[in-house]
């Protein structure tokens, strides 16, 4: 049970359950309960990933057993300590493992409408998956092969692979998925429906980020607090008189470079 657990783009929340468990009668509850979650992070997102962690930790249910499995590309040793203070600082015992990733072959891009996404792929699957927060039975997602067909999908689509792990895995898993309830992914420019005080998964997702100086969307508040709660607290947005603000938009409609001289 999660009250507001702040996510970052591209998390995985990973529970290894299989068939037969699910048949299985209910574990007794003096049981703990193991929770994988994967996160997949670069230098821009490693606030993100620090406040989506501290904020599992402090919402998790007592008798949940939390395991974080991080993949980081480019971050710093010095943001990779500090991720892993992040954790083990939080309590509960819950254990992290980081994992250096090269991900300099996939494009860049910014996320757009469904309807656009389902077009671009060719989908006949009338739905578009979001992959920022996905609920994964690894036993069905290994029979499936679905990380080979995803790898391969991303190699066969190059440059038309806009939106990176979520166009794969919707190519991969086309018509193969269930949709979580809203509580799960809740995008907060579409959820009109969140309190502060809803139990659900709050998703920053598009731009600008509650890190950013010229944030001005919902529950920024939730989002610092806990990013107080880690390493990074003292790492907040330059923003004297609104210049960080005023910068930060400005860079934002600028075209990104490599894409103008490609």
């Amino acid at each position: 049970r999660l009250r507001h657990a702040p996510a970052m783009e591209r998390q995985l929340l990973i529970i290894p359950t299989s068939r037969a468990s699910r048949r299985a009668s209910p574990l007794p509850r003096s049981r703990p309960m193991h929770i994988h979650a994967l996160l997949a992070v670069d230098p821009l997102q490693v606030i993100g990933c620090a406040v989506s962690m501290r904020s599992i930790i402090e919402n998790a249910a007592p008798a949940c057993r939390l395991h974080f499995h991080v993949m980081t590309h480019r971050v710093s040793s010095a943001d990779q300590d500090a991720l892993a203070e992040t954790v083990v600082d939080g309590g509960r015992g819950a254990k992290i493992s980081l994992y250096d990733v090269d991900v300099s072959r996939f494009a860049n891009g910014n996320a757009s409408d469904t309807q656009h996404n389902q077009r671009r792929l060719g989908l006949a699957e009338p739905r578009y998956l979001n992959a920022g927060f996905v609920v994964i039975d690894v036993q069905r997602w290994r029979d499936l092969q679905v990380s080979a067909r995803a790898l391969s999908h991303a190699e066969a689509t190059g440059d038309q692979l806009v939106l990176h792990d979520q166009d794969a895995l919707n190519l991969a898993l086309e018509g193969d998925w269930v949709e979580l309830p809203r509580e799960w992914n809740a995008g907060l420019s579409i959820s009109d429906w969140l309190t502060p005080d809803s139990r659900a998964v709050f998703h920053y997702w598009g731009a600008p980020k509650p890190w950013h100086a010229d944030y001005e969307g919902r529950f920024g508040d939730i989002f610092h607090r806990y990013l107080s709660l880690t390493p990074f607290a003292g790492r907040r947005a330059w923003n004297p008189f609104g210049l960080g603000a005023l910068f930060a938009r400005m860079k934002r409609k600028l075209p990104y470079f490599p894409a103008v001289i490609r």
